[in-house]
């Protein structure tokens, strides 16, 4: 049944997205901005052609022991 929902919906996403003008259509993807590089953190550039999500530090928390030697 998921699976058809899914289809389902990507038929419609599919209708929609034939409806809209190549002008529109241009203007979304540029308003993307995937060919501006990411910031991972400050001042640390990463690539482009991503979406920047910010989550909150202790969202996944790893705990590491640190070694001696």
């Amino acid at each position: 049944m998921q699976g058809y929902a899914r289809l389902n919906r990507a038929s419609i996403t599919n209708t929609t997205v034939q409806g809209i003008s190549a002008k529109r259509w241009q203007k979304f993807l540029t308003s993307l901005k995937l060919d501006d590089p990411l910031e991972f953190n400050e001042g640390d550039v990463g690539l482009s052609g991503g979406l920047q999500v910010l989550e909150p530090a202790n969202a996944h928390i790893v705990t590491e022991v640190a070694k001696r030697g």
